[in-house]
């Protein structure tokens, strides 16, 4: 059947920009696995929602290349990415190692943005906090000690050798419109001023690419990978229940917070969990819509 007589004519056009977007990301995805053979030592930073493909699409391209990588645990606390550095440059002193850091907006806070900064543009992680050797594991308590400043308060390792690809969940605006804002708005605290020009400052030091799509591209991205791409064949869909995830998505287009292939997944996952059912949609209401605010 062919995808006109299955879609309106906006669907379709919220398709084809899906496609552009998505193509544009995978382009971009596939420069960030093979960018240090290019002579290209800076950061890449892919900002975007939740569940829009980020790490998914740059972790299958570096595997696709062949690229060896190291993905850091998630961890909300600055503090546990830094103990998981400073063990992979103990364990990889000379090495070109692929570091891919998820979410990195989750450290955006205390004195984690100046680290950041300093990491991206020196590649140097300077962890100046006092050591408590009761939090660190036993696995990396020697890279630790090896990278220990003379002063005793944390540590400092030389990550030169490092190549971040970095996502972001949330925006990070660029140094202009950072500038424009602010000076447009007088009133606001010095404390959000600073911490904008850092969110700034650490763009800056990046290769970026923006992923802020409206509700209409996120659905066009998800009609792609259920129609054409291969993102969710796990779930063994056929073309009807595909068609009904889209359908109630398009209907609910504006009221589904943070619409990405997570959610369709989530949807998926419903239809898997009880093949019987027949009113999926009345399912689907009461996870994403009867609590609004509840999924991310």
């Amino acid at each position: 059947m062919m995808i006109e007589e299955i879609l309106n004519k906006r669907q379709i056009r919220a398709l084809e920009d899906g496609q552009d977007e998505r193509r544009a990301l995978k382009r971009f995805a596939k420069k960030a696995a093979s960018g240090w053979e290019h002579g290209e030592n800076r950061p890449v930073l892919i900002c975007g929602d939740p569940g829009i493909g980020k790490t998914y699409l740059v972790k299958s391209n570096l595997k696709k290349h062949k690229v060896d990588f190291y993905q850091c645990p998630a961890t909300s606390s600055f503090f546990g990415l830094a103990i998981h550095l400073a063990k992979l440059k103990f364990d990889f002193p000379d090495e070109r190692v692929v570091v891919l850091l998820d979410d990195v907006s989750k450290y955006f806070r205390g004195d984690g943005l100046d680290i950041l900064k300093r990491l991206f543009e020196e590649k140097i992680l300077d962890y100046s906090v006092a050591t408590n050797w009761g939090q660190i594991p036993e696995e990396v308590e020697e890279a630790i000690r090896f990278f220990q400043n003379p002063s005793g308060l944390g540590f400092t390792v030389d990550c030169s050798n490092f190549q971040f690809i970095v996502t972001s969940n949330t925006p990070i605006p660029d140094g202009l419109k950072t500038e424009y804002l602010l000076n447009k708005n007088d009133g606001i605290e010095n404390e959000k001023i600073s911490r904008c020009r850092d969110m700034a400052a650490i763009r800056d030091r990046c290769r970026t690419l923006d992923c802020i799509w409206p509700p209409h591209i996120q659905w066009g991205n998800i009609a792609e990978v259920l129609l054409n791409d291969d993102g969710c064949n796990q779930y063994n869909l056929d073309q009807d229940s595909k068609l009904l995830i889209l359908q109630w998505l398009w209907n609910q287009i504006d009221d589904v917070r943070n619409m990405s292939v997570r959610t369709a997944e989530k949807m998926a996952e419903v239809m898997l969990e009880y093949p019987k059912k027949v009113d999926y949609e009345e399912m689907w209401w009461i996870e994403f819509l009867s609590q609004k605010g509840k999924y991310e």
